[in-house]
Parts: structure tokens; C-alpha cells; sequence
């Protein structure tokens, strides 16, 4: 007897372990074990080891019981026995009753393996595999030989016993063999085919996740997508969004902040138009005062002439009206002079009239008194010195209310200059305060034009991302039902060939059956002629 591969020698390591307890799970999956066991690398129960032993070795004699469920140990060593089990030196009692150590486990499961492999060994050799590929259920031939053989066997086995009776009974039997395993065959076939069916089913399902995999990876490749970039991109727009109230705060607080501004701004403006306009400084008084200034200077400018012109006429008159009292002067002096001449010498003399002339004629006269002549004269001088005396301080007069006409219009002057610089220096405060204001609204409008302008490219791109995706989508769904209805074409090719190959070995099977039953024919009159057999 061969015996399948197994341990030479030795304790089996952890990697054997492991490799063992995953066969075991994958026979006892293949072969429709009814417990999921073994699925999580974790030894079984005492119990679950109990069933699973059975269930292999049924595999192989399938009337195969224990004897005693107290003590199950006996039966599998003698089994183990019967099988030559290479390694059963180092297999014990005390390692079945405590299967799930770590002691107990490794040599158990190797134990298990072998005898996977040696089940698996007598199904193949029980079942053959047609060159095709094709089970021993979908050929019959191969079932009918073998019935045709033990049939042989057992009636050659009751014919040396001498036991000819049981001829009909063997033949019933082959008969009824014979038709169970038609019948086993036929739910097999049902049950294979179904499993191929799901198994159809469920390769088409994973082919279109795998489709769907390898197109979300092509879109994930395409697109660039990184993890860490994702993420860093996420905290950056979470971080973004809890700082947009804040700074929607920050500029509410700055527009509040300009629009104060802007109301002290015109409050200062319309308390400067005010005070402008209590000090009478309001653009058309200030236009009044400088028509009134000019013709004040108008006015003082022709009082000046007028001055001057009065000042000369009066100078030449004063002039000439000293050199008229000079020669009165002299006149009196030299009449004087010969008064007291004439006083002097005692003696009476009449005065000459050519003496006391001037230019419009003598004032003297012969028959009058020269002291008397003399007071005539200074009292026709008195008038003349108080008309003098007059003009002199009408003109200092003049000079007086002209210089105080002057002072008055510098005065003027500078209060208008005064205003003017106060008016200046307000517009001045207020365009600065404008031109500041506006600067500030400029900033926040343009500081908010550049983030809607940053959002707006933000958008713009997500769109262009969104859009790309969509199309190699709508791509991949293209190339998606172009492989969904080639799987279909290929799936009906291979339907219409399955169902060609049923209707084939139907075929085959009805002339198997047929030949099988004359088979049988044949070997009744055979027997029936030849009668039994001579023992030797």
C-alpha cells in the first residue's frame, strides 16, 4: 500500500501548523462539511474533532461508526493502524483527549492532513477523471463496468459456495444498484450543475466588482488622489471654514468700524460748515468780503490820490501863501523900521505908497494913519492865517480817517486770510479723511473681489474635476455593458454547448442503458447454458 505524504519525522513547526489547518478547513469546505470550523485558525472542540475524523474517514468506508462514544481514542488508533499511519509513534491518547492544546494541536492537525490526502487519494482512484476533464458521474459507462464487475465477483463468490439460488437475487441487486446510482448520478449532475450556476453567478458578480475596483483605482490614479495630500486639503478647508466667521466678524467690525468713521467725518464737516457759518466765513460771505475789500482798496486807492493831490494843491497853496506873508513880513518890518525911524528922529513924515505894495496894488492910502494902516493890515492877515490854520487840520483830518481806513482793511484782510486758511485746512482734514475712508473701502473690496475671485477658480476647477470624472464614469459604464453583454454572448455559446453535451450524453447514456440491458440478456443465456461453475 502507498501511503500519501506526510511528516518524515519530528515535531511539526508553526508554519507547518498553519499550512495543515488551512488544507483541513479547504477539504472540509470543498466537500460541503456542515459547521464552519477551522475558519479562524483556532483549534476544534473534542467533540467538534469527534465529527470531523468521521466525516473524513466516511470518505473512505463510509459505514465507518464509533464503537464507543466515551472512548472514541480506541477506534481512531485502530483505524490509524489499519491505514499504516507513518507517524503514530508520536500520536497518543493523551494528545486526543486534549486537542486544542498547544502541545496536542500541531501533531492532531498533521494527523488530519494525511488523512485528507489519503481520502482524497481513494476518491480519485474510485472516481476517475475523463481526459476531457469531466467527472465519472457524466460518463456511465465507467459506473456500469463497475457494477458489471462485482456483479461478476459476487456471483462467482456465491457459485463456489455452492449458493446457485442467489443468482436472481445478486442480478436484483446489480439491477437495483444500478438505478440508485442512476438516480445519485442524475441528483448529482442537478446539484453540479446548480453549484455551476452559482458559481457562474457569483464569477460574474466578482468580475464586475473587480471591474468596478479596477476603475475606481484608474479614476484614483488619474486624478492624482493622495491621501495625505486629501487630508491635509480637508483640515486646510475645515480650518478655512472655522476661521470664515471670525474674519466675517473681523470685517463686519472693520465696516462698522469705517462707517463710525465716515459719520464723525461728516459730523466734524457739517460742526465746520457751522462754525464757518456763525463766523460769517460761509463761500458767499467770504466772496462779499472780498468784493467789499476791493472796493475799500478801490476807495483807498482813490483817497490816496485825492490825498496826494490835495497834499500838492495844498503844499503850492501854502507855499505861495508863505511866500505872500513873507512879503507882508517884510513890508511890516520895514515899515517898522521906519516907524521907529521916523519916531527917532521926531519928526513927521508921510509914508510913501510905493513902500507897502505888493503885486495887485498899494494898501496904503495918503490921508491914513500908519498905525492904523498897520492894525488894517494884521486884521486882514487874521483871516487869512485861520483859513490856513483851517485847511491844515481838515487835511490832518483827511490823513487821520484815511489811515484809519487802511488799518481797517488790513484788518479785513487778514480775518478774511484767517478764514480761508481755517477753510482750507478743514477741506484739507476732510478730502484726507475721504481719500483714507474710500482707501480702507478700496482694500476690503478688493480683499473680498480676490476671494470670491480665489472661490470662483476653486469652484471652476471642482467642476472641471467633477466633469472629467463624469466622463471617464460614463466611460467606464460604456466599457462596463460592452463586457457585461460579451459575457452574455459568451455565457449563451457556452449554454448552448452545455446543453449540446447534456443532450449528447443523454444520448449516450439511453445507448449505454440499452447496451447494458442486452449485456445483461447476454449473460443470463450464457449462464443459463453454461450452468455453474466447477469448483476447482
Amino acid at each position: 500500500m502507498i501511503n500519501p505524504p506526510g511528516s518524515a519525522s519530528g515535531r511539526p513547526s508553526a508554519r507547518q501548523t498553519k499550512e495543515n489547518t488551512l488544507a483541513v478547513h479547504e477539504y472540509l469546505s470543498v466537500h460541503d462539511y456542515p459547521r464552519p470550523v477551522l475558519a479562524d485558525g483556532k483549534p476544534p472542540t473534542q467533540s467538534e474533532f469527534k465529527e470531523i475524523f468521521a466525516f473524513i474517514y466516511r470518505t473512505i468506508e463510509p459505514s465507518f461508526h464509533y464503537t464507543s462514544n466515551a472512548n472514541p481514542e480506541q477506534d481512531i488508533f485502530s483505524v490509524l493502524r489499519l491505514h499504516h499511519y507513518p507517524q503514530l509513534g508520536q500520536l497518543t491518547s493523551m494528545h486526543m483527549r486534549s486537542v486544542g492544546s498547544l502541545t496536542s494541536w500541531p501533531v492532531v492537525v498533521a494527523m488530519l492532513r494525511w488523512l485528507c490526502d489519503w481520502a482524497q487519494m481513494v476518491s480519485e482512484v474510485e472516481t476517475p477523471v475523463l481526459d476531457d476533464g469531466m467527472p465519472w458521474y457524466m460518463c456511465p459507462q465507467d459506473i456500469y463496468d463497475r457494477l458489471l464487475i462485482r456483479y461478476f465477483f459476487t456471483w462467482y463468490q456465491a457459485a463456489l459456495a455452492g449458493d446457485d439460488g442467489r443468482h436472481h437475487e445478486i442480478k436484483q441487486a446489480l439491477v437495483e444498484d444500478y438505478r440508485h446510482s442512476e438516480a445519485a448520478n442524475d441528483a448529482a449532475a442537478a446539484a453540479k450543475e446548480a453549484k455551476a450556476k452559482e458559481l457562474i453567478d457569483e464569477t460574474a458578480r466578482l468580475q464586475q466588482l473587480h471591474q468596478s475596483y479596477l476603475n475606481a483605482r484608474q479614476v484614483a490614479t488619474s486624478l492624482e488622489v493622495d491621501r495625505e495630500k486629501l487630508t491635509k486639503y480637508c483640515d486646510e478647508l475645515r480650518h478655512k471654514t472655522d476661521a470664515y466667521p471670525a474674519r466675517l466678524d473681523e470685517l463686519r467690525a472693520i465696516a462698522q468700524q469705517l462707517s463710525n468713521e465716515i459719520k464723525d467725518a461728516a459730523l466734524r464737516k457739517s460742526q465746520l460748515r457751522q462754525d464757518l457759518s456763525a463766523r460769517d466765513a460761509s463761500p458767499d460771505q467770504v466772496a462779499k468780503l472780498h468784493a467789499r475789500k476791493s472796493a475799500l482798496q478801490e476807495q483807498l486807492r482813490s483817497a490816496r490820490e485825492t490825498r496826494e493831490r490835495a497834499r500838492e494843491d495844498s503844499e503850492l497853496e501854502f507855499q505861495r501863501m508863505e511866500e505872500e506873508y513873507a512879503a507882508i513880513d517884510a513890508s511890516v518890518h520895514a515899515y517898522n523900521s521906519q516907524c521907529a525911524h521916523l519916531n527917532l528922529e521926531g519928526c513927521s513924515l508921510s509914508i510913501n505908497p510905493q513902500i507897502l505894495t505888493t503885486g495887485s496894488g498899494s494898501v496904503f492910502t495918503d490921508n491914513r494913519d500908519p498905525e492904523s494902516e498897520c492894525n488894517f493890515i494884521g486884521a486882514a492877515m487874521n483871516p487869512l492865517r485861520s483859513e490856513v490854520r483851517r485847511y491844515r487840520d481838515s487835511t490832518d483830518a483827511t490823513t487821520d480817517q484815511l489811515d484809519r481806513l487802511r488799518a481797517e482793511c488790513d484788518s479785513m484782510s487778514r480775518h478774511t486770510s484767517m478764514l480761508q486758511e481755517k477753510a482750507n485746512a478743514a477741506q484739507a482734514q476732510l478730502d484726507m479723511e475721504k481719500h483714507k475712508g474710500e482707501e480702507e473701502v478700496r482694500s476690503v473690496a478688493q480683499g473680498r473681489d480676490e476671494k470670491r475671485v480665489e472661490r470662483e477658480q476653486l469652484v471652476a476647477t471642482m467642476r472641471s474635476r467633477l466633469e472629467a470624472a463624469r466622463r471617464r464614469y460614463a466611460d467606464a459604464e460604456h466599457r462596463l455593458e460592452s463586457q457585461r453583454q460579451a459575457l452574455e454572448a459568451e455565457a449563451q455559446t457556452t449554454r448552448d454547448q452545455y446543453m449540446e453535451a447534456v443532450n449528447f450524453i443523454t444520448k449516450e447514456v439511453t445507448n449505454h442503458r440499452e447496451m447494458a440491458a442486452k449485456m445483461l440478456e447476454d449473460v443470463d443465456e450464457a449462464v443459463k447454458e453454461s450452468g455453474p461453475p466447477v469448483p476447482s
